[in-house]
């Protein structure tokens, strides 16, 4: 089976850097967009298998990137997306969830290492 691909939407460099290291690491191919635009645009010519995204970032932020993803038609409905971020504002969180987030990771409390490992199992149910 060929290994799945992630599309990391970070705005930081080098936390989105470091996510790429892992996931590739965990056997992954990785697509990487510093802002939701370019994300938008790889996520429809590339058709990834997971997406991660942060949520606050500028001009266009995660939540609204997730949204875009969601409407662009059958293959983004059902995409699973995973949040890596720091906004834990509960009325964002509730939002997520009602977009269809698999899960929401905080970056605070989980650990770099463990991020891939937790989608890649995900991914295996």
């Amino acid at each position: 089976m060929e290994s799945p691909k992630i599309l990391i939407l970070e705005d930081e460099g080098p936390v989105r850097e470091l996510l790429v290291s892992k996931f590739s690491a965990a056997g992954f191919q990785t697509l990487d967009a510093a802002t939701g635009e370019q994300a938008i645009e790889i996520a429809l010519k590339e058709r990834p298998d997971v997406i991660i995204t942060d949520i606050v970032m500028y001009p266009m932020d995660g939540t609204t990137f997730l949204e875009k993803i969601r409407e662009s038609g059958v293959w983004g409905a059902h995409i699973p997306c995973y949040v890596f971020s720091n906004q834990n504002d509960p009325e964002i969180i509730r939002r997520l969830k009602t977009i269809g987030i698999q899960r929401y990771i905080s970056k605070s409390e989980t650990p770099m290492d463990k991020v891939a490992a937790m989608i890649k199992e995900d991914l295996a149910k």
